[in-house]
């Protein structure tokens, strides 16, 4: 799969987890090639409004911490031809699609 579709600054989501839902955001910062790309993980904010008392609606927010450790990825096509990026051998990670994702609220098994 070809990196054209993707530029630098787009968001890329994981979500992730066995008995509760993680979401992790990556930013792209570079283009390598024609098939690779460097992302960076990305912070996420808290979305009030879209929450509720069993989940917590994050959104990016672009601060990248600087020790964070940069990946190299090749860029693939997923279901629906939607474009994704393994992160590991286990979990990858989707063109982000600009809204929130719910994660489990971290009081909810409390």
């Amino acid at each position: 799969m070809s990196n054209k579709n993707v530029k630098i600054g787009d968001i890329f989501y994981s979500s992730w987890g066995y008995d509760q839902t993680n979401i992790d955001y990556y930013m792209v910062t570079k283009l390598i090639g024609k098939t690779m790309i460097e992302i960076v993980p990305i912070e996420s904010k808290y979305d009030e409004t879209n929450s509720n008392q069993y989940q917590d609606a994050l959104l990016p927010y672009k601060v990248v911490n600087p020790i964070s450790k940069k990946l190299r990825r090749k860029v693939l096509k997923g279901w629906k031809d939607e474009l994704k990026v393994r992160i590991e051998h286990w979990r990858s990670a989707w063109i982000w699609d600009g809204k929130p994702k719910m994660a489990t609220n971290y009081n909810y098994h409390r």
